[in-house]
C-alpha cells in the first residue's frame, strides 16, 4: 500500500509511504537483507532514483518513507499529449537504462518500468523512478531469475550505452 504524505511544518515537501504487513512473520535473515537493502536505497548513485529517507523492517511488517516522484506519471503525460518526440524517447531510454544499471550494481530490488510506475519531473523535464516495493525475501518466487520467462525480449541495460544510436535504421 502506498500513501501520500505532506510536511506538516507548513513546506510543499511530500513524500511517499509504502506500508506491507505479512500474513505470516519473516524470517531473522529476510528482515536483516530488507535492512541492508534499505540502506542502500537511502543512497542511490542515479539522480533520477528516489531515495529512500526511513525505513522500518521488522519480522510482522515493512515501512518505507521516500522522496515523492512527481506529480505526473509517464502514463498520465502520454495520455494527455497522446506521444513523445523522438528527442525525449531517446533522452527517456538513455537515462533510465543508466538509473537501472545503476540501481542493479547497488543491489536495489526490482524496479518497475511501467508507465503507471515511472513519473515525470515536469520542471526539468526528466524521469523519476520511485522506490521500489521491497520483497520479503522468505516468500516462494522473493528470489526471481535473471531473467523473465514471459519476456519476450531479453536486453542488458548496460548496452544501451555503448551504441550511440540506441534506434537502428
Amino acid at each position: 500500500q502506498r500513501y501520500e504524505l505532506r510536511d506538516a511544518g507548513g513546506t510543499d515537501e511530500r513524500y511517499v509511504l509504502s506500508f506491507c504487513d505479512y500474513p505470516k512473520t519473516i524470517s531473522a535473515g529476510a528482515v536483516a537483507r530488507q535492512r541492508q537493502v534499505g540502506e542502500v536505497m537511502s543512497r542511490p548513485t542515479a539522480a533520477l532514483l528516489c531515495r529512500a529517507i526511513e525505513c522500518r523492517f521488522e519480522p510482522e511488517f515493512q515501512a518505507v518513507i521516500s522522496e515523492f516522484p512527481g506529480e505526473a506519471s509517464l502514463r498520465e503525460v502520454l495520455q494527455e499529449r497522446q506521444a513523445l518526440n523522438l528527442e525525449e524517447v531517446e533522452a527517456f531510454l538513455r537515462l533510465l537504462a543508466e538509473a537501472s544499471e545503476a540501481a542493479a550494481r547497488g543491489g536495489w530490488p526490482k524496479l518497475t518500468f511501467e508507465a503507471s510506475h515511472l513519473y515525470v519531473d515536469q520542471r526539468l523535464g526528466l524521469p523519476r523512478i520511485p522506490v521500489p516495493d521491497m520483497p520479503a525475501f522468505d516468500a516462494v518466487g522473493a528470489e526471481l531469475p535473471d531473467f523473465d520467462p514471459m519476456q519476450t525480449m531479453q536486453f542488458n541495460a548496460a548496452d544501451l550505452r555503448q551504441n550511440a544510436d540506441p534506434i537502428p535504421k
